[in-house]
């Protein structure tokens, strides 16, 4: 009696493993048909079914999940952790060993890959946090960016006398004052935009000046600011242009330069920016 009660038992265990583990199979095949539709998010539920079908997971198993992943990672770069944490989980599978060598490597190396970027985009996110710090102590000339434009009219009242006013739609407006080539770019009545110009005559003296002027205030930024400028430099027809810009996509500083030296004229221009607002 008891032998028999033994068989069965087995009889029973086997048949529910095999039920299990065919299930499993089912499930992965559900996986792969959904991550070659695209449905990246389909594939890792299916993936989840068949790990708890088997009462584990394998490198099999796992690279189909790291290839999903990877797919929603292009376009949410929140899921870096879950992902490196699926690739930590293949490399510490038991079956690793006996698993797709060029598979393998291949996520070794995406994963080199993932880590190499994600210590570049910390370090950027890093200079950033720095460069918004730096970029609010920055001397701009008696005007605030993030200003309401009603505000800066009582702070200002001599520029917005003489200012003239355009609008360009979409809620854009410049002020700009033709005698001292200061422009101010709003939106929505907040100011996003501050251009001021230093401008001298044409003799060697404010010549001099100018180039002078630009070279300090060069300097001055490049004491104040930690970020790298990106420099652009040209000359055609005895005309130098030069420009340094500091940014971080949103805020951004830019000095420019146009140096024409037959005839001793030179401008320099410092433009401020925030697209926060």
């Amino acid at each position: 009696m008891k032998k028999t009660l033994l068989f069965l038992l087995l009889v029973t265990i086997n048949t529910y493993a095999q039920t299990n583990q065919n299930e499993a199979i089912a499930a992965y095949q559900l996986a792969e048909e959904s991550y070659e539709k695209g449905d990246y998010k389909t594939t890792l539920r299916f993936l989840e079914s068949a790990k708890k079908k088997l009462g584990t997971s394998n490198c099999k198993l796992l690279y189909l999940q790291i290839q999903a992943e990877t797919e929603l990672f292009k376009t949410d770069k929140n899921l870096y952790d879950q992902l490196m944490k699926t690739i930590n989980a293949f490399q510490a599978s038991p079956d690793i060993k006996s698993f797709n060598e060029a598979k393998v490597l291949e996520v070794l190396k995406s994963k080199m890959l993932l880590e190499d970027q994600h210590d570049i985009e910390a370090k950027k996110a890093l200079e950033s946090q720095l460069f918004d710090k730096e970029f609010k102590e920055i001397n701009m000339y008696g005007w605030r960016l993030g200003s309401n434009i009603e505000e800066l009219k009582k702070e200002h009242l001599d520029f917005f006398k003489k200012a003239q006013k355009s609008s360009y739609g979409n809620g854009i407006e410049a002020f700009i004052d033709t005698e001292s080539s200061e422009v101010i770019f709003a939106k929505n009545n907040i100011v996003y935009i501050i251009s001021h110009k230093i401008f001298n005559g044409p003799d060697d003296i404010n010549f001099i000046k100018t180039k002078t002027a630009f070279n300090d205030l060069l300097s001055d930024l490049n004491k104040k600011l930690t970020m790298k400028p990106k420099e652009t430099n040209t000359t055609a027809a005895g005309v130098t242009s030069v420009s340094y810009t500091w940014s971080n996509e949103i805020k951004s500083v830019t000095i420019s330069s146009v140096f024409m030296t037959d005839l001793k004229v030179g401008d320099v221009t410092i433009v401020f920016s925030d697209t926060s607002f």
